[in-house]
């Protein structure tokens, strides 16, 4: 059974689906405006690995993307299907907007980052608008004036996926994890302005502080969003204080972890954040436990 990695998450795919089928029935943060009818671009992602296990490259993405965008590994997740069992990873343009976004505009943020996340918007609306013409055309010989007005094929379980995918970006279940450490070059248009990066011991077990005497620092912070309790500014304050993991979270003291996110050591107790990043960390070294 293939795995496809969606934003930095592992999720089990089957041969035959296409990417965005995976990504709206696990909640993975990509867009499906027109229903995978193939012109609205905002499932469009870029390939980081495995391109060879996904079909050729369709009429409407060739229409709607360009030559240029599919050049540098950009395919619409409606239009590419998986038919290898190899490993497959993929990062969304609506995933890529919403961490430029928070890197540009949260605490601390730099003017580099706030003009990379303009300088993305203003790429992709340029190279969208210039290929609407024959983008445009080709849907309309392909699936008609009415699919192209009225594309839902199902309304209620278009709202149903869209709540489950704002759910799960906003806070809710973060879905099965990959645990890696990775370092990446960062594309000149579209790219991950930070790289997600974990550090956790695979040993078993809980008491292996000493691990994070000297902890890496990551180039974006990690997302600490799934603890209740823990929003953008708590995330922010962790990251700058040195904190960059579940289990590094759980390791340290409640006064510490006040210190640190200028808050009351007793907020922290009251709101469990080191046991819940407890049960997070075990999820994470376990994908398949499940809640009781």
């Amino acid at each position: 059974m293939p795995e496809v990695i969606i934003n930095g998450r592992a999720y089990k795919a089957r041969v035959g689906e296409k990417v965005m089928d995976v990504a709206r029935r696990n909640g993975a943060h990509m867009g499906f405006v027109c229903d995978g009818r193939g012109y609205c671009s905002t499932c469009e992602c870029k390939v980081k690995a495995g391109e060879e296990e996904l079909s050729g490259i369709t009429r409407l993405e060739k229409a709607w993307l360009g030559e240029s965008r599919l050049q540098r590994g950009y395919r619409l997740g409606c239009q590419a299907v998986i038919e290898g069992d190899g490993p497959l990873e993929v990062i969304t343009r609506a995933e890529m907007l919403r961490r430029q976004f928070f890197a540009s505009f949260a605490g601390g943020a730099s003017l580099s980052n706030t003009r990379r996340f303009f300088g993305t918007l203003t790429n992709i609306t340029v190279d969208h608008l210039s290929q609407a013409p024959s983008g445009v055309s080709t849907t309309f010989s392909k699936v008609g004036p009415l699919r192209f007005f009225v594309p839902w094929r199902n309304v209620g379980e278009f709202v149903s996926d869209t709540g489950h995918v704002v759910d799960t970006t906003l806070g809710g279940s973060p879905g099965p994890s990959k645990v890696k450490v990775e370092v990446e070059e960062i594309d000149e248009d579209f790219d991950e302005p930070f790289t997600t990066t974990e550090v956790v011991p695979t040993a078993p077990g809980f008491t292996v502080l000493e691990s994070y005497s000297t902890p890496v620092k990551p180039i974006k912070p990690f997302d600490f969003l799934p603890i209740d309790d823990i929003g953008e500014v708590f995330n922010e304050r962790l990251f700058e204080g040195g904190i960059y993991s579940y289990r590094q979270l759980a390791a340290t003291s409640p006064e510490k972890l006040a210190e640190i996110c200028e808050t009351n050591a007793e907020r922290v107790v009251r709101n469990q954040w080191r046991e819940q990043a407890t049960r997070l960390a075990g999820k994470r070294e376990n994908p398949s436990t499940t809640e009781d």
